[in-house]
């Protein structure tokens, strides 16, 4: 995913390839939305997202995002609930090391992210949160770090971030002058590392661009976009409002 953000705007990509990873084996890919809103709240995610019945990184970021409106507090919720669960199932790892999960595990330093984004005060504000793996011999430790944004952050005229198991990078990029550049840019990113990691990354991709112009979706007519009318909103159920309905128990990027 990329994250490209200037003074009064915001724009997110994803990519829609879910890797599907059952006990530590790849079963195949399946296509869905990575960036969903919530409330207010914009968020999207990357890694491995899903380990059933430990954790799940959407619904519990739709949770926060639905009750706290500033993406710094929705983002200090996640960790608060979602944390229990990882160290859970990675003390069921641990516990097998001579398992698939085990395996797959051992060659990950990213283990998910997440980062939540709103218009506060008419300016983007988002929240980082990248689970890192840190492993030290045979012993492997979640380490939560958060990089929180009020845009431009840090001072700087555009940041630039792209995130997901192959990138993880911050920086700035004076060639992106306006939205409109914005949003090719962080289009192009996705679709470099569609092209450069095929197996986890696959277009089509989404974007969503916030800013006083309002928020625009990326193609205008997608899956995304229809879920999120229906977002926040549980009194009108209907087969979209209840979401994907995913049949697969597993992880998935």
């Amino acid at each position: 995913m990329a994250i490209v953000q200037g003074k009064d705007f915001v724009v997110i990509a994803a990519d829609t390839l879910r890797t599907i990873v059952v006990n530590g084996i790849t079963q195949g890919t399946a296509h869905g939305c990575k960036i969903a809103r919530s409330g207010q709240v914009y968020f999207v995610w990357a890694g491995d997202v899903k380990q059933p019945p430990f954790y799940d990184v959407e619904s519990t970021a739709r949770m926060v995002a639905a009750a706290n409106p500033d993406p710094g507090k929705a983002g200090s919720e996640f960790e608060r609930r979602i944390l229990p669960g990882v160290e859970a199932w990675m003390r069921e790892v641990s516990a097998h090391p001579k398992s698939d999960d085990a395996k797959h595990l051992a060659t990950k330093h990213l283990l998910f992210s997440v980062v939540f984004v709103s218009m506060k005060a008419a300016a983007p504000t988002f929240s980082l949160w990248s689970f890192n793996l840190l492993h030290e011999g045979r012993k492997v430790s979640i380490t939560p770090e958060e990089h929180i944004c009020t845009g431009p952050c840090g001072g700087r005229t555009i940041t630039v971030v792209r995130l997901g198991d192959n990138a993880d990078d911050h920086k700035e990029d004076n060639a992106i002058r306006d939205r409109d550049t914005a949003i090719s840019a962080a289009f192009r990113m996705v679709q470099h590392d569609a092209k450069s990691f095929p197996a986890t990354v696959g277009e089509p991709i989404i974007e969503v661009a916030l800013g006083p112009f309002g928020d625009q979706w990326l193609p205008l007519s997608n899956p995304c976009r229809e879920e999120e009318k229906y977002a926040g909103k549980p009194e009108k159920k209907s087969d979209k409002s209840e979401g994907r309905k995913e049949g697969h128990r597993d992880k998935s990027q």
